[in-house]
C-alpha cells in the first residue's frame, strides 16, 4: 500500500504515468479509496488522515501481511500529533507482520512515533542543521560526524540498521558515465 498526499507516484504533468491494472505493481499501482486485500500493489491519495484513512488502517492490521509506504508523512501527522490509527500501524504492526515505512525531506517534522519505531534508516542529503541533528539522535554518529556537520551531495546518502554499529556511507553508481 502506498499512501501519497503529494499525488506525485506516477509522475507530474506530460511525464506522468497511468494507474495500474489489477494486481498492479510498485511503478504502476493500482489506485483505490480504501484497502483492497487483493491487490499486490496500490495507492491511496489522501489530502489529510481522515476517517478512509482510519478505515484503510484497520483493515491493514486486521489483514496483516502487508507493507504500507507513507510518501510525506509530515502531511498527514507531525512532530506534535499523530492520528491514534497511524501511530498503532508503526508501534504494533510488527507483531502482524505489517511493515511501515515512511519518507520526508525534513525529519524535525517526522512523528515520534515514527522515529522511535524505526530500525532502518536511508538519510539523503539534510540541507537544514536541525534534520540533521534529529537524526542523530537516532543513528549513532560517533565514527561518522559527517552525518551531522555536513549536507550530502546529490545524491548520496547514508544507510543504518538496528544491527550495524555505524551507519555507511552509500554513493551514487556511475552506469554509461552518469551518476544514478
Amino acid at each position: 500500500m502506498i499512501v501519497d498526499p503529494k499525488k506525485d507516484w506516477m509522475g507530474r504533468g506530460l511525464a506522468k504515468k497511468r494507474f495500474g491494472k489489477r494486481p498492479g505493481t510498485v511503478d504502476a499501482p493500482v489506485l483505490v479509496t480504501g484497502f483492497d486485500k487483493t491487490l499486490r500493489c496500490q495507492i491511496i491519495q489522501p489530502v489529510a488522515w481522515d476517517k478512509r484513512m482510519d478505515a484503510m488502517a484497520a483493515a491493514i492490521m486486521k489483514e496483516g501481511n502487508t507493507i504500507i509506504y507513507f510518501d510525506e508523512v509530515s502531511q498527514l501527522a507531525n512532530a506534535n500529533a499523530i492520528p491514534l490509527r497511524m501511530k498503532i500501524l508503526f508501534t504494533q504492526g510488527r507483531s502482524l507482520n505489517v511493515g511501515a515505512w515512511s519518507g520526508s525531506q525534513r525529519p524535525v517534522m517526522i512523528p515520534e512515533d515514527v522515529k522511535s519505531q524505526a530500525e532502518v534508516w536511508f538519510i539523503f542529503r539534510l540541507t537544514k542543521k536541525k534534520d540533521r541533528e534529529v537524526v542523530e539522535g537516532y543513528v549513532p554518529v560517533e565514527e561518522t560526524p559527517d552525518l551531522v556537520t555536513k549536507s550530502l551531495p546529490y545524491r548520496y546518502f547514508w544507510f543504518y540498521e538496528d544491527s550495524m554499529s555505524k551507519p555507511v556511507l552509500i554513493a551514487p553508481l556511475k552506469l554509461g558515465g552518469k551518476s544514478v
